[in-house]
């Protein structure tokens, strides 16, 4: 994507962050995807509805997957104890301390 093509579509390169983030190298595979969703994205509300739609998706997937592999230890007889705090905001990083 050149400047140009950022200047016309600004939330095109935060949504291919965002997969960037999450699938790493396989994200280019979704450039185009990303692109077009990035298009009707117009608002701020509309980008942070975005946000949160993938960070839920992201994070029903992987408690999922947790529960799976918890049942599946259960089974082999380990003993399995996890603990979250789902609605606490994770820690923000200090950067100048």
């Amino acid at each position: 994507m050149n400047w140009l093509e950022q200047l016309k579509n600004p939330n095109a390169v935060m949504v291919k962050g965002i997969f960037k983030q999450l699938l790493k190298d396989r994200a280019s595979n979704y450039d185009e995807i990303a692109e077009r969703i990035s298009s009707t994205i117009i608002t701020k509300k509309d980008l942070e509805s975005f946000c949160s739609l993938i960070s839920e998706l992201y994070q029903t997937g992987y408690l999922e997957s947790v529960k799976q592999h918890k049942e599946k230890l259960t089974k082999m007889g380990i003993k399995v104890t996890l603990s979250s705090e789902p609605d606490s905001p994770p820690p923000v990083p200090k950067i100048f301390e």
